[in-house]
């Protein structure tokens, strides 16, 4: 349990709604934010081993074939 004084997000950085007006949290003014520099490029395509996988799961789970109830609630 958290103690009164930890505070997780310091006051004011976040955006706040009060009366219906917004108040902009101080985020919005960090321009120099070193989190995403140099994020290096990564291969995004599924290697042919989890590609046989996705393959084998939707074969058994997408069967053709029809159960009694379906039409009732699709």
């Amino acid at each position: 349990m958290l103690r009164p004084h930890n505070i997780y997000i310091p006051p004011g950085t976040v955006d706040l709604e009060e009366q219906g007006r917004l108040i902009q949290g101080n985020w919005r003014n960090l321009h120099d934010v070193d989190c995403f520099r140099n994020i290096r490029n990564v291969p995004r395509r599924a290697t042919v081993k989890a590609k046989h996988i996705r393959k084998e799961f939707a074969e058994y789970f997408s069967t053709e074939g029809v159960v009694p109830w379906q039409h009732q609630y699709a």
